[in-house]
């Protein structure tokens, strides 16, 4: 095990893209393992860089799900990247929703089939990082509410986004875990 997961770990290094991203999406299917946890745990800085990294460099689906993963499985540690793991993904998000809708003007249905998924996995990825870190960093609420405003206001002004339970869950955490909401 500690060999495949030291395999895994060079290749989200790899100058080619493919392979990190192929290395990044077989590593969370590792995670079940507690001995894959334990390898991680001490690298996770450098793991979620590569995996915000890979998500600057391309849309990809499977990504998402794979930061989703670790997010759960490492609920307890993830807030002190919870900043910059939600201005990543929101980013992504309105870089998508942008695709998403040129695509809509455009007429290409299959690719907005697509950034509908993703987009909708990166709300659900904002939702559980904020849910993780729900009422224990009371100082980065006012941050995060400047970084998911634009999103949250995104996705609940569209009417034809699958993810408006996600946002309306965000800024819900947002108000609950807030002394004051602007």
């Amino acid at each position: 095990m500690r060999h495949a997961l030291n395999s895994l770990y060079s290749c989200l290094q790899s100058n080619d893209l493919p392979v990190r991203v192929n290395a990044a999406v077989s590593l969370i299917k590792l995670l079940d393992h507690p001995a894959a946890i334990e390898f991680i745990k001490p690298g996770l800085s450098d793991v979620i860089r590569i995996y915000l990294k890979l998500i600057d460099d391309i849309d990809y689906d499977e990504l998402i799900t794979s930061l989703k993963k670790i997010v759960d499985v490492f609920e307890d540690e993830i807030g002190p990247y919870a900043l910059d793991l939600c201005q990543k993904l929101s980013e992504a998000y309105l870089r998508i929703f942008e695709t998403k809708k040129s695509n809509a003007n455009s007429g290409k249905l299959d690719l907005d089939e697509e950034t509908s998924l993703t987009a909708e996995g990166l709300m659900t990825a904002l939702r559980r990082i904020i849910q993780s870190i729900s009422g224990r960093y009371p100082e980065m609420y006012p941050q995060l509410e400047e970084i998911l405003e634009t999103p949250i206001l995104t996705t609940l002004n569209d009417m034809f986004t699958e993810s408006t339970d996600e946002g309306l869950t965000c800024l819900c955490e947002l108000i609950y875990n807030q002394q004051s909401a602007s």
